[in-house]
């Protein structure tokens, strides 16, 4: 099964585009600020740290990812 990373995953097109990926199989991670508080369990999206403001990304996530 690829990954795909996305960033803007929380927004209008953000959700639909999550829920597409996901109902074509894919798993996805996005990229938040706030990626903590949104992990709740749901095995095909989780949440990567990304702090545009103090230059900081979760390189994992970037490394899992099949797409960008």
């Amino acid at each position: 099964m690829a990954t795909v990373l996305i960033t803007g995953g929380t927004g209008l097109i953000g959700n639909a585009l999550t829920k597409e990926l996901i109902n074509k199989g894919y798993e996805v991670i996005i990229l938040s600020r706030h990626a903590a508080k949104q992990n709740q369990g749901d095995s095909k999206k989780t949440f990567a740290n990304w702090d545009v403001k103090n230059a900081t990304i979760d390189k994992e996530a970037i490394q899992k990812a099949d797409y960008i």
